[in-house]
């Protein structure tokens, strides 16, 4: 894990300088590219929030199903 700061944009790509790094061996990092994505402080309440919505979801379709069948 670590902060960069993008420093140039592009259409396909941006250029990124590394500004901390919780790793100490920094010569790993030489000749590479990385992918930089942004980290999202809490996805497990978002993975709690869509399962919620999928269940509910599933019974609304469950009732519809039911209203066409005439239950």
């Amino acid at each position: 894990m670590g902060q960069v700061k993008i420093e140039n944009v592009q259409s396909k790509q941006s250029v990124a300088r590394i500004v901390s790094l919780t790793i100490s061996d920094t010569n790993r990092l030489a000749n590479y590219k990385f992918i930089i994505r942004p980290a999202r402080p809490d996805m497990a309440a978002d993975l709690a929030t869509a399962r919620e919505n999928v269940t509910k979801a599933k019974s609304r379709i469950d009732e519809l199903k039911s209203s066409f069948k005439g239950e």
